[in-house]
């Protein structure tokens, strides 16, 4: 099985709030500890295919706010229709995932399709 495979797995299984913040670790390649510092103001939404993340306080960098490696762009070309959903029923301070890094590796490992992403 592919990573692609083990990640669309992991967006169908899990809640939908997990799913958006597996899916936004994939498309960034980003620390899973970076992923939890977003909130719903680190997202901006271009189009159903395009959305922005301005990253805050990341290992790589501290002090520069505006350089362009605090900025990724997440594009597909389906719609990000979990994602978007999930950006939809946070305000603007809410954290975008509340999930540990152990959380995420007992739950990698109950599932057999990804017990080896760990």
């Amino acid at each position: 099985m592919c990573k692609f495979d083990q990640i669309a797995f992991l967006c169908r299984v899990l809640p939908a709030a997990h799913a958006a913040a597996v899916f936004v670790a994939w498309k960034t390649a980003s620390r899973w500890g970076d992923v939890l510092t977003l909130t719903r103001k680190s997202f901006t939404v271009v189009s159903d295919y395009r959305v922005t993340v301005q990253w805050g306080q990341i290992k790589t960098t501290r002090q520069l706010l505006f350089a362009p490696h605090m900025w990724t762009v997440i594009e597909d070309r389906q719609p990000m229709s979990l994602l978007l959903e999930h950006l939809a029923t946070l305000a603007e301070g809410d954290l975008f995932c509340e999930l540990t890094t152990e959380a995420v590796a007992r739950l990698l490992k109950r599932y057999s399709q990804t017990q080896k992403l760990t």
